[in-house]
């Protein structure tokens, strides 16, 4: 059980949003030979791709996180000292926290009334809440992320090496 818990913190988001996109890949290149070859499109590859694509993208979130791939402007952080640049770091990850956590509420909600609804996909009578998922999935992840990122910096501290950022 430990082997599994260490890897899905290590490889989660990743695995999860590889097999999103490869599997993206898979149905619309089938969906080219159905249409282009056999001269009949399949109904469902484009809703299928269109929700591969958005899990492999809030799971990006804890992915980027994870990996210190945000986006950064260090225009004010390389003119300050070591220790403001911390306290901004902290600031900085804590606020992160509190907006992922705020998008992951209204996530859920918008999922609860969906599934509440019976809403279905046009073309396919999918049932929409299991794809609204991806939204509470996502951020939660971003949560859990941010939370070992904070961690981090802690781990630095003690240890005194250089910022993660």
């Amino acid at each position: 059980m430990k082997k599994v818990l260490k890897w899905l913190d290590a490889y989660f988001e990743e695995a999860v949003s590889i097999a999103a996109m490869a599997a993206l890949s898979c149905v619309m290149m089938l969906q080219v030979i159905m249409r282009y070859v056999f001269k009949q499109a399949l109904p469902w590859p484009e809703e299928f791709c269109r929700y591969a694509f958005i899990y492999s993208a809030f799971l990006g979130i804890g992915y980027c996180i994870k990996n210190h791939n945000l986006l950064q402007v260090t225009l004010i952080t390389n003119l300050l000292p070591q220790k403001a640049v911390r306290v901004l770091e902290y600031l900085s990850g804590l606020l992160s926290i509190v907006f992922y956590a705020l998008l992951l509420y209204a996530s859920i909600q918008v999922t609860i009334t969906c599934y509440e609804k019976g809403q279905t996909s046009s073309a396919t009578g999918w049932v929409m809440w299991i794809f609204y998922l991806a939204g509470p999935i996502g951020f939660a992840c971003g949560i859990i992320r941010q939370i070992q990122a904070l961690c981090g910096l802690s781990k630095q501290k003690e240890n005194k090496e250089e910022p993660l950022v």
